[in-house]
């Protein structure tokens, strides 16, 4: 600031002396004094000095111009890289937070019309035939027009206009479905599809003033968002769906099982062939999975009194392996009652049968000797029942774990990454460091590109399922496999193999699954073969690449969890697991399956 004060009062000083010199010159011409050159070289060179002054200032002043508008540019650019990152950092925390669809696509139409400057925004789904679902949408209008905006969305000749629509931005002015109430054609509107595999599943739609539009930059940076959301929203729907899975796992049924249906049924036929005028049986439960059973049948009034309820809870309350024999509970010429245990090869008690018989006649010596087995017959079909749902429930706990690993080993440390990304480049915003920042903006791209890819092959591995064929699961996967990698697969699946169950398959294809995404991220290589057969009685199932190999002291720690996963699925199926890798020279993930086996437990 003072060398621009000095050099101003230079110039003042410089314009001052030539003006007196021109005005002493021309007070001499009219007063018809000669003069001589001695005056006139030095005013022509003061003239010319003030010449190159005042270019001089007329350059530099351009130049502050420049700089000021150049400077403008940086702070608007900023300012909008700025609001870009609070926009995704948002986001990301929305995406963590929401619990259904409708509340993510709400929260996030919100940000994105904060982001771009939209006056209104809106987002049109589509069902997996193509056909428009109902929209939803934000703007800063009341409530009743918002709500009269989406239904207008929703109308069949709008929602058919908007799936053939190719063009996907209209200009102020033109003719399109949706500038009708609240917006008139004074917006400029664009379209973004969110796509999965050339299949459009959602239109999101941003209505911008129409002095304002949507530059390369912001339509890239919208594009990426969009398909991370599809992403958090397809994670919200299977999470919503595994909900609603346990939940009806857990919840009692109203419908009885078919291990209910046939202990009603014996008891039934207990009443009516050994003459007991009512029944009533009680299963221990076994918590979580299994809630135990309670049936009456009979109408004696009684067999629902206090009086049962404390004599069967003292029975469950003290069976022991000693006590499985038929038991008199009570005996007199009005009521007969009997306990009978209902108990497990071994003498493992689960249960118990109370009886009562107001005939006063002892139940014949045979009749007693027939009970026990009827009940231990009855006692091994409810153990069958308990170790089904066991089986399920360990079924689910472990796609639980398997998918709560995934997400561990792959989303949230990329979201951990970017969050500490992020907070980076605000630090490098304030400094003014844009260099750094671009570097770090490209960084984040990759990043969100890579947890995207990670996400989609999660997603898609919990669509595929097992079927009679291995060829039916195997062929798709590896073209999926194909598409996101850029490697090839070499398929080499014999003509003749054994059926094999779709438990067992289930378990092949999720270790196939991962073997394949440990290739993607860690391998190095540019090919990969799977081979099955089926040899000496064996099922051999073999993925091997021709990347960088490890060593066992060098496998990290995520990849180890991969590897544990991948062994544990085999043993589930009773087959042998083998990891064979050399640094530099390739890895084999073999597995053999005995084809002649006892089922082993899922």
């Amino acid at each position: 600031m003072n060398k621009r004060l000095k050099s101003v009062d230079l110039v003042v000083v410089i314009i001052l002396i030539a003006g007196f010199i021109f005005v002493l010159g021309l007070e001499l011409i009219l007063k018809n004094q000669s003069s001589d050159w001695a005056f006139w070289i030095p005013a022509a060179l003061l003239a010319g000095a003030i010449s190159l002054l005042l270019a001089d200032w007329w350059r530099r002043r351009k130049q502050q111009k420049i700089l000021e508008f150049s400077l403008q540019d940086t702070r608007q650019a900023g300012n909008a890289l700025q609001r870009r990152l609070h926009g995704m950092l948002r986001l990301n925390q929305i995406w963590l937070e929401a619990q259904t669809e409708k509340e993510l696509i709400e929260r996030s139409l919100s940000i994105i019309s904060e982001m771009t400057g939209a006056v209104g925004v809106s987002f049109m789904p589509f069902d997996e035939w193509g056909q428009p679902l109902n929209a939803l949408t934000h703007g800063a209008y009341p409530a009743p027009v918002l709500k009269a905006w989406a239904e207008h969305l929703s109308e069949p000749r709008v929602r058919n206009r908007c799936r053939v629509c190719q063009k996907l931005e209209t200009t102020v002015g033109e003719s399109c479905p949706l500038l009708e109430a609240p917006f008139d054609q004074s917006v400029r509107i664009y379209c973004l599809p969110l796509q999965r595999e050339a299949q459009t599943l959602a239109m999101l739609n941003i209505y911008l003033p129409p002095t304002q539009q949507l530059d390369g930059e912001m339509h890239e940076f919208l594009t990426t968002l969009l398909r991370e959301m599809l992403s958090a929203l397809e994670v919200i729907r299977l999470k919503t769906q595994e909900q609603a899975a346990l939940r009806q796992l857990h919840s009692p049924q109203e419908v009885q099982s078919p291990t209910e249906n046939y202990a009603q049924n014996l008891l039934d036929r207990l009443c009516a062939v050994f003459g007991f005028s009512a029944a009533r049986l009680e299963i221990k439960p076994s918590l979580p999975h299994f809630r135990g059973i309670q049936l009456i049948v009979g109408r004696d009034a009684w067999i629902k009194s206090q009086a049962a309820d404390e004599i069967m809870r003292e029975l469950l309350n003290n069976l022991h392996p000693s006590q499985c024999e038929l038991q008199d509970i009570s005996t007199s010429k009005e009521m007969n009652v009997l306990a009978l245990p209902c108990c497990l090869p071994g003498n493992v008690p689960i249960g118990a049968i109370l009886c009562v018989n107001h005939s006063g006649q002892p139940l014949p010596e045979e009749s007693r000797k027939l009970l026990p087995i009827i009940a231990s017959q009855l006692a091994m079909l409810v153990e069958s029942e308990r170790l089904q749902q066991e089986r399920e429930y360990r079924i689910v706990l472990q796609e639980r774990i398997r998918l709560a690993r995934e997400i561990h080993d792959s989303l949230a440390q990329t979201l951990a990454y970017l969050k500490l990304t992020v907070a980076q480049m605000q630090t490098q915003l304030a400094h003014g460091e844009l260099q750094r920042l671009e570097q770090m903006i490209h960084q984040s791209h990759q990043a969100l590109a890579d947890a995207y890819l990670e996400t989609r092959q999660v997603i898609d591995s919990l669509r595929l399922s097992p079927g009679e064929d291995m060829n039916l699961w195997l062929e798709p996967l590896c073209r999926e496999f194909e598409k996101n990698s850029g490697m090839r697969v070499e398929r080499i699946i014999s003509a003749e193999l054994p059926k094999i169950e779709p438990e067992i398959q289930a378990q092949l294809l999720r270790i196939v699954q991962e073997a394949l995404s440990n290739v993607r991220k860690h391998s190095q290589a540019s090919q990969v073969r799977i081979e099955v057969r089926n040899w000496k009685g064996m099922l051999i199932l073999e993925i091997s690449d021709n990347g960088v190999g490890f060593s066992a002291e060098d496998v990290p720690e995520f990849s180890r969890h991969g590897l544990r996963g991948m062994r544990e699925r085999a043993e589930l199926i009773g087959a042998d697991f083998q990891v064979i890798s050399k640094p530099q020279a390739g890895t084999t993930i073999r597995v053999h399956l005995p084809l002649k086996q006892e089922e082993a437990p899922v």
